[in-house]
């Protein structure tokens, strides 16, 4: 394929925090990565070599195993990461184009102090903060907080007041509240300033906050839930939607019904970018690429694999042999979208439970991509301009070798064929995206 598009693909760079970590094994991994900042500045470096959009860090930060599963847990490189948005802040200094996004739960975090957080970021990064507003469903969090996770209509409910009290606070000041007049003495006026005044079910917040509007007005704001409340809080409040899709028709479908929900909710359709995540392995030939992820995947225990794919979504099939097909149960009270591609996945493969694991492990459950520069450059395309998405999440399984590897392998590829950037033209992370500034809600008063 060689067809160019006015549209070009938007790519970000996962980094690791939280997961079920395999890949320190690997030889060409850094055993130190999940708490290295001189690891994580190379990584974020060299994502901004390649023109990405952002790096984009997960976090089970809370994510605590109990001591039956301690023979589990003592395998993992989880067991040690930075907290997202200190490590963030320390990359924004290290940095210069480069998007800066993380995850912090709306289930755990208070509004006033995540929004004074991000937009701390926002501010130190000169606007390259982006923040992903999920919902824990990680039993195993509960017990920190000392509170248990809500059932899962609820937590989209509470997410959906967050953002409100979120974004509301972000819009405290106007963007020309601050007059720094020194001769009058005026700092700012009074008359731009505003208090959110949030009275919900969830939350209380008077406000204002203590800070001048973010230089993106709102941060960037990511979602990444699939299930039908999650569907809707990503059309109605996201800028990008994190999304596993194994399958093409799929991505299609979901791309469709995403951006028909933002349309129904008064956005344009590409306010909302869509990036399913993929795990990319290049090879110089294919027996190169196979024979990489032949390696990865022989790292991963059946039981850590069978973890990684499972835990996280709150699904229980430890009652299973390893041998059986892999069950179709009903929602969990975790991530359903991930439980849907998973069971769709192994369905169509007619997959036992451990040939699931074992192939969708080393991915952390999202789609792998086997192959030579050609043969990713052509199903990106591909997946693009059938218009299953608005580029990825690009997973690399063996961290820095295998970013590397992309980057000097398939960007010049898709710059070739004029479906990627040659060079930033934008300084923050909205105008990388192509995602508009959003105007403060007062300022129509």
């Amino acid at each position: 394929m060689s067809k160019s598009s006015e549209r070009q693909i938007h790519l970000a760079a996962f980094n690791y925090g939280g997961m079920y970590g395999q890949s320190w094994r690997h030889p060409a991994v850094d055993s130190t990565m999940d708490f290295s900042l001189a690891y994580q500045t190379e990584y974020a470096r060299t994502a901004e070599r390649g023109l990405l959009d952002a790096i984009f860090m997960a976090d089970e930060s809370s994510q605590a195993r109990p001591p039956s599963e301690m023979d589990m847990l003592k395998r993992m490189s989880s067991s040690t990461a930075f907290e997202p948005i200190t490590l963030m802040t320390a990359l924004a200094a290290r940095t210069e184009r480069i998007g800066l996004m993380f995850t912090a739960s709306s289930t755990y975090y208070e509004p006033y102090n995540l929004a004074r957080l991000v937009g701390s970021l926002d501010h130190l990064s000169a606007g390259r903060a982006g923040w992903n507003l999920v919902t824990s469903n990680n039993v195993n969090e509960a017990p920190n907080f000392g509170r248990p996770i809500p059932p899962h209509a609820e937590r989209y409910a509470r997410a959906r007041e967050f953002y409100d009290v979120v974004t509301g606070l972000w819009d405290s000041f106007d963007d020309d509240a601050f007059r720094r007049d020194k001769e009058s003495g005026v700092f700012f006026d009074p008359d731009k300033l505003h208090a959110v005044n949030f009275q919900g079910k969830y939350f209380q917040v008077r406000g204002p906050l203590r800070m001048a509007r973010p230089p993106q007005g709102h941060p960037v704001i990511a979602q990444a839930g699939a299930s039908e409340p999650g569907r809707q809080l990503g059309a109605e409040t996201a800028d990008v939607i994190f999304c596993a899709a194994q399958f093409m028709n799929d991505s299609q479908a979901f791309f469709a019904d995403i951006k028909g929900r933002a349309e129904r909710a008064g956005r344009q359709r590409d306010d909302v970018k869509i990036l399913p995540g993929v795990s990319i392995i290049w090879g110089s030939t294919m027996a190169e690429a196979e024979d990489k992820f032949d390696a990865i995947s022989k790292m991963w225990p059946l039981e850590i694999a069978i973890q990684g794919i499972t835990g996280g979504i709150g699904l229980d099939i430890t009652q299973y042999d390893p041998d059986d097909l892999f069950p179709e149960l009903p929602p969990s009270n975790g991530i359903q979208g991930h439980q849907r591609a998973i069971t769709e996945f192994a369905k169509r493969g007619n997959l036992t439970i451990r040939q699931t694991a074992q192939r969708l492990a080393a991915s952390i459950k999202h789609r792998t991509l086997v192959g030579t520069t050609q043969m990713i450059a052509d199903d990106m395309e591909a997946w693009f301009l059938g218009e299953a998405c608005d580029g990825f999440i690009l997973i690399p399984p063996y961290q820095l070798q295998g970013l590397q590897e992309f980057i000097e392998h398939v960007v010049p590829e898709l710059q070739r064929r004029g479906l990627f950037r040659t060079a930033y033209t934008g300084r923050t992370l909205r105008e990388h995206l192509g995602v508009p500034r959003p105007p403060s809600r007062y300022a129509s008063a």
